[in-house]
């Protein structure tokens, strides 16, 4: 656990260039022949998936370390983050980290959907009313 943390940084980095890269593939792709019917989502995930395992693979390969098997789990599930971090961004996959990491944001100070009455606001004239009666 201790090692992980360690390189927290570096991982990171490395989810950042793969979903740098399969933006780049899928932005190229995405038009291209029989590609255009395949919904760019899931040419997104088999991308991340795809390239976070020959990533795995590579780095194992590169350090001479043994390749074990529920590793390839864990490079699926890291597949996933890249997904999502290349489709949604950073801010995204970070405010649901948080959100994961330290429970369910409560609604108050610094939302902006929350007047100072604790009434929540919507787009509706009756709801901006009520928030500038005093």
């Amino acid at each position: 656990m201790e090692i992980l943390l360690q390189n927290l940084t570096l991982i990171m980095a490395v989810v950042g260039v793969l979903a740098f890269i399969v933006s780049v593939i899928t932005q190229v792709f995405k038009g291209v022949g029989a590609l255009k019917k395949i919904p760019t989502d899931i040419l997104v995930f088999v991308l991340s998936i795809a390239l976070t395992v020959v990533a795995y693979v590579a780095y194992m390969d590169y350090i001479q370390q043994a390749i074990i098997w529920y590793m390839f789990v864990v490079a699926v599930i890291a597949g996933f983050m890249v997904a999502f971090v290349a489709m949604y961004g950073w801010e995204k996959f970070s405010e649901l980290w948080q959100r994961f990491a330290k429970g369910k944001k409560k609604k108050g100070h610094g939302d902006p959907a929350i007047s100072r009455r604790g009434v929540e606001r919507d787009s509706g004239a009756a709801s901006v009313a009520l928030f500038l009666l005093p």
